[in-house]
C-alpha cells in the first residue's frame, strides 16, 4: 500500500497502514448485515476482536477476549507480523477493584482501583 518494504514503512505510515486494515471490514458492514468482527466473535463465541498497532508496523497484533465468567475476561494478542503472543486474564474482584495479569515476552500483575464521581 505504500509502495515500500514493512520494514521501511515509518511512524505515520504504521498508524495509516493499521486504521486500512482495520476498515477494510474489521468494523465495517458487509452484504450479510454486520461487518466481519460481529461475525467472527458471534461465531466462535467471543466478546471482543480487534487489531492494534504498536510503534512499528510488526508490532501490530490482533487481540481476542473471552468472558469465563461475568467477573474474569481472559485475552490474547499475537502478533501479525512476529510470533510474539501474550495471554491476560482480567478479573473484577468488586465494582472498584480489578486484577489484570499478562504473560508474554514479559509478565505483569496490575491491580486498579476506580472511584467515580457524580
Amino acid at each position: 500500500m505504500t509502495g515500500k518494504s514493512l520494514s521501511a514503512v515509518n511512524a505515520q505510515e504504521n498508524t495509516a497502514l493499521i486504521g486500512a486494515i482495520a476498515s477494510l471490514g474489521l468494523s465495517g458492514s458487509s452484504g450479510y448485515g454486520q461487518g466481519i468482527t460481529e461475525r467472527v466473535t458471534s461465531k466462535l463465541g467471543l466478546e471482543s476482536l480487534s487489531i492494534g498497532g504498536g510503534d512499528t508496523l510488526q508490532d501490530s497484533a490482533l487481540g481476542l477476549g473471552k468472558y469465563l465468567s461475568p467477573d474474569l475476561l481472559m485475552r490474547y494478542k499475537v502478533g501479525l507480523f512476529d510470533r510474539q503472543s501474550v495471554l491476560g486474564i482480567e478479573y473484577t474482584l468488586n465494582e472498584h477493584l480489578k486484577l489484570k495479569v499478562e504473560s508474554g515476552i514479559s509478565q505483569s500483575v496490575e491491580f486498579s482501583y476506580t472511584i467515580e464521581k457524580d
